[in-house]
């Protein structure tokens, strides 16, 4: 009898404890997840993460957002030890974060997922997502940039509308027609175009570059990428096409354009200019001698550190999936008939502008130390000319010394 008890109670212990190691294994893990998405985009982002959390009972996704400032309290949460296990990360911090080992090498893992096909993407977002010939994540967006243009002001003018592709010459002398003096007092009242503050899109078609291929070397003093800066210089000084950089600091680039007092303005697939008080229609940016325009491009990434590997690949590859399907415009071509389905108030015009731009759009040559360079493409090249402090061969040739020595001091 006494025997039994005891083998009872031993039962029951062991019993007590397989519940309760039952228990925690059904709690879910909770996988961390970094934006910097404001108060209205995050509503729409909680959604999808809502609807991944509802299909999972292994993992919860936590978002953290961090509309401001969020580059400094990314680094404040990495430095203490306590990173988010999956985050966005815009294409020039890229190279940065990966050299540092912050960031998860997806390729092996990439490789063996037959879920991802690669080929699906567009070849010039995914370098995005490249250091050292490795993926450290994957372009949840790949937004190109198009010409924008106040149908109601060329209408008011009697001016025919911008055409895709047109050329320079084209494009400066459709700006000139519609920059304009209406009441004749010696002040420009409508402006044809409103330049944005850095010239790489104008040096890319002119078949010039900033960096070399193999990231070594500055090319910025190259006769084609200095040709590309000239006409950058000549918009603003030569054909005087565009507000002074003063007007533009005050008002900012979109803003002017939002005025109606703006014909054209080069902005972002996403910009889309659909609730203004005047019509928008879109084409295809100017070209030089070379296609290209400008993309603005972000990651998904995962923490190197993540503690849980599997299951942070699994929330980040639904997460990912799931923004590519809200967000305009996807990095996959196999997403490209779905624009209309992603935003709604897509016209006509702007979805063949998109669309036909996604072929020949291209983000930075992504190296370690991109911000820096950014930095000294504005405070050497860019303000001095629009300040005529420089002329371009000045600039060029003091920005491309400075290139070389942050690229010589973060050898790749």
């Amino acid at each position: 009898m006494h025997k039994k008890i005891i083998g009872l109670i031993i039962f029951l212990v062991l019993l007590l404890n397989l519940c309760s190691l039952t228990v925690a294994a059904k709690k879910p893990v909770t996988i961390t997840f970094a934006t910097w998405s404001g108060v209205e985009e995050g509503k729409e982002l909680q959604q999808i993460v809502d609807k991944i959390n509802a299909r999972h009972k292994d993992f919860q996704i936590k978002t953290i957002h961090i509309p401001g400032d969020y580059y400094t309290k990314l680094q404040v949460m990495i430095a203490g030890g306590t990173p988010p296990d999956i985050f966005y990360l815009s294409q020039e911090f890229v190279p940065d974060y990966a050299s540092k080992w912050v960031l998860m090498n997806l390729t092996p893992i990439l490789k063996k997922d037959p879920e991802i096909d690669l080929d699906d993407y567009y070849s010039a977002a995914l370098e995005t997502s490249r250091y050292q010939g490795q993926l450290y994540g994957l372009p949840w967006i790949y937004q190109p940039f198009i010409l924008y243009y106040n149908k109601d002001l060329f209408d008011k003018f009697n001016v025919p509308y911008p055409k895709s592709c047109m050329s320079w010459e084209q494009f400066v002398d459709l700006a000139q027609k519609m920059t304009k003096d209406v009441d004749n007092d010696g002040r420009i009242d409508y402006y044809g175009f409103v330049q944005q503050g850095t010239p790489e899109l104008w040096i890319w078609q002119n078949g010039g570059h900033i960096i070399s291929s193999d990231r070594q070397t500055a090319l910025l003093d190259q006769p084609e990428a200095l040709g590309g800066v000239k006409f950058f210089h000549d918009i603003i000084h030569k054909y005087k096409i565009t507000p002074s950089m003063a007007t533009i600091s005050e008002q900012g680039f979109a803003d002017l354009f939002k005025t109606g007092k703006v014909a054209m303005f080069i902005g972002g697939a996403a910009d889309g200019f659909y609730d203004l008080n005047f019509n928008v229609g879109a084409v295809e940016v100017p070209q030089g001698k070379v296609k290209a325009t400008f993309s603005w491009t972000a990651s998904l990434v995962i923490s190197s550190s993540t503690k849980h590997k599997k299951l942070a690949y699994q929330a980040w590859k639904e997460l990912l999936d799931g923004i590519q399907h809200w967000k305009i415009a996807p990095p996959r071509k196999s997403l490209m008939a779905k624009l209309k389905e992603i935003e709604p108030r897509l016209t006509p015009d702007r979805e063949e502008a998109i669309r036909n731009s996604m072929a020949y759009a291209r983000g930075f040559t992504n190296v370690v130390g991109q911000s820096q360079i950014s930095r000294i493409l504005w405070e050497e090249m860019s303000q001095p000319i629009w300040l005529g402090k420089k002329t371009p061969e000045e600039a060029v040739k003091i920005a491309a010394r400075k290139i070389n020595e942050v690229l010589k001091e973060n050898q790749e």
